[in-house]
């Protein structure tokens, strides 16, 4: 074990990984005891009635958690012998991340839980997930209402690991007041629009900080800088993260260069984006909010809390085009069950539940924006007494343009090194080649390591 600066120790990568397997190795021998497959490739009938435990574990905070317990009502009520506990990290990314493996390793994983789609090699890898395919199969569960592409990054080796926890996408918020204050066109809310480019993007951009002048400052457009949001706007050049074989990232070829330096022109260059000094004490959401920004990226699953706080004429709008045509990004966390679960039958009842009635509950309460396109988005999402106006073009986004992101067995690690090279390009202090060559030397490496 490593000690950590508050005297208290953690499990270093290497210890961690074997106590998971050696956790795995007793949970399934646990199982054959009891005559209970951890993962089986048959299923016998559906039981009539669940009774025992089943735990579903989550990241999110308040309300968000709170919806989440009540979207499982219905499940208590029709199996009044089955106690279904729900728990929250109320923290998400590498700390989420750590607490998993930390209860797989102690052989106290939960029976559902969701992880980040670019997490599933490493789970994969490991056994660490249930095969729902064969209970998909016997149940004649009808997966045509999800999106392809999320079906299609859950499928490993004919098997199926997971459903969607949620469908969204990385989504532009307009504030039309803004542009119309400005006298400049906003976003389209047609993804056929043509001549909505990168170069038309940012013309407009600069149209408008050049005529509107405010102190504190408002702002033309506020882009993420993390790694997921930089997907979309690659891709739509022409561009990616990795190599087409993920053996390398591509940051160094001529379409990702250009995406970069737009990213960085428009904070350093065109000044029409907040830098980070500008955002201290504030937020992206903020200044929104606030009505100092006129285009805020940010993931659709916001939408709940803009309709709140948003207090002002704001629309949904189409992201730019590159070279290669319109991308988006699919945000497509699964919900898995466990390989160890002990009550496979009420684990798998659990996730039915929660993709169908559970999930109507939460997009109703604008928690989320719902798993099936038509079922929950179409049904329940698209909501005309409430903004956005044109939220359907989130879902035709989803559908028509959302692009899954890479993967590799150590994603976190990709991800963590991604971001600390390219810091400084977003902070003024490199530029794109200086910031591939730096990727390339400490990336690279890990990418090759995290194969699969």
């Amino acid at each position: 074990m490593i000690g950590d600066a508050s005297g208290q120790s953690r499990w270093s990568r290497r210890a961690l990984l074997a106590r998971t397997a050696a956790g795995i190795g007793a949970a399934a021998a646990l199982a054959a005891g009891c005559g209970v497959q951890s993962s089986p490739s048959t299923v016998g009938s559906a039981p009539s009635a669940l009774s025992g435990v089943v735990r579903l574990y989550g990241w999110d905070q308040e309300p968000i958690s709170t919806n989440r317990r009540k979207a499982m009502d219905g499940l208590r009520a029709k199996y009044p012998q089955l106690d279904v506990q729900q728990e929250t990290t109320a923290a998400a990314g590498q700390a989420y991340f750590d607490k998993m493996q930390t209860l797989i390793a102690s052989d106290s994983a939960p029976d559902m839980f969701i992880i980040q789609d670019a997490w599933l090699p490493f789970f994969l890898t490991r056994k660490l997930l249930k095969d729902i395919q064969p209970l998909v199969k016997r149940d004649k569960y009808d997966l045509a209402d999800f999106p392809k592409g999320a079906i299609e990054a859950y499928t490993y080796k004919g098997g199926l690991y997971g459903l969607p926890d949620n469908i969204t996408s990385i989504g532009f918020f307009v504030n039309r007041e803004l542009f119309k204050q400005a006298g400049v066109e906003p976003p389209p809310t047609q993804a056929d629009t043509k001549g909505w480019t990168f170069d038309t993007f940012l013309q407009r951009m600069q149209q408008f900080a050049a005529r509107v002048k405010t102190d504190p400052p408002t702002f033309a457009v506020a882009p993420q800088y993390n790694t997921i949001a930089l997907l979309a706007w690659l891709r739509s050049n022409g561009a990616d993260l990795l190599n087409k074989d993920a053996t390398a990232t591509a940051l160094d070829t001529a379409p990702a260069q250009e995406t970069l330096q737009l990213l960085a022109d428009v904070r350093h260059k065109y000044k029409v984006a907040p830098t980070t000094a500008d955002l201290q004490g504030t937020s992206v959401l903020n200044l929104f909010e606030q009505g100092r920004l006129a285009i805020m990226e940010n993931c659709v699953c916001q939408v709940g809390r803009e309709r709140s706080n948003a207090q002002f004429d704001w629309d949904a709008g189409f992201r730019p085009a590159g070279k290669a045509g319109l991308v988006d990004h699919l945000y497509a966390f699964p919900q898995v069950l466990s390989a160890g679960t002990k009550n496979p039958e009420a684990a798998w009842a659990a996730l039915k539940w929660f993709e169908d009635d559970g999930m109507k509950v939460l997009t109703a309460a604008g928690s989320l924006q719902g798993s099936k396109m038509n079922a929950h988005q179409r049904a329940i999402f698209i909501d005309p007494k409430q903004k956005p106006p044109h939220a359907d073009l989130w879902i035709t986004s989803v559908e028509k343009f959302g692009k899954t992101p890479p993967q590799t067995t150590n994603w976190n690690d990709v991800d963590a090194a991604l971001t600390k090279e390219l810091t400084p390009l977003w902070n003024g202090d490199r530029t794109p080649r200086d910031a591939a060559q730096a990727v390339k030397q400490t990336v690279d490496p890990l990418v090759a390591q995290g194969k699969w």
